[in-house]
């Protein structure tokens, strides 16, 4: 809670000052200290092709990104989308996401599995939407445990069911 307080007093000092909103520097900081608080992953991608969906280039990714991905991202920045996360050739998202930032509509993916050399296999809840300069963010949470949680529920409602069945 201290934490929190010292971010929100350093976020509230910094908007006093005259800072220019342009200014990438000043954005990326807020951004980041803005999604910290949140514990919410944040990356973006800007569209370089709209024909072609590994055009998708990786231009940010806070600090819960790299947290939930157990992957340093600052180290993907710049790389495309099918080269920062290679298991994604396998599926429909660099489609889904080139489609948010063509027709402007949010769009909630959902829960889904990822894992690769980089980044370890875990579940995510996935929501992208669209920003300005042919650019796409998403935002996605790391619900591992929970998908845990459900299946041993699920066990164990198995296994009673099945001691209820038997007696």
């Amino acid at each position: 809670m201290a934490n929190q307080s010292l971010t929100y007093a350093k976020m509230e000092a910094s908007m006093k000052k005259n800072f220019n909103l342009a200014d990438v520097d000043t954005m990326t900081s807020l951004i980041d200290a803005i999604f910290s608080e949140m514990n919410v992953g944040l990356i973006v991608y800007q569209v370089e092709n709209w024909n072609a969906r590994d055009s998708l280039k990786l231009v940010y990714a806070n600090k819960q990104a790299s947290k939930y991905t157990g992957s340093d991202l600052s180290r993907m920045l710049g790389k495309y989308i099918l080269e920062a996360f290679p298991a994604l050739q396998q599926t429909d998202i660099p489609e889904q996401y080139l489609e948010v930032a063509q027709t402007r509509q949010s769009r909630t993916i959902g829960a889904f599995e990822y894992g690769d050399v980089n980044v370890g296999k875990n579940y995510y809840a996935l929501k992208a939407f669209p920003m300005p300069n042919d650019c796409v963010g998403v935002l996605f949470e790391n619900i591992t445990m929970r998908k845990q949680m459900e299946e041993m529920i699920k066990q164990y409602s198995e296994q009673a069911r099945d001691k209820n069945v038997a007696a």
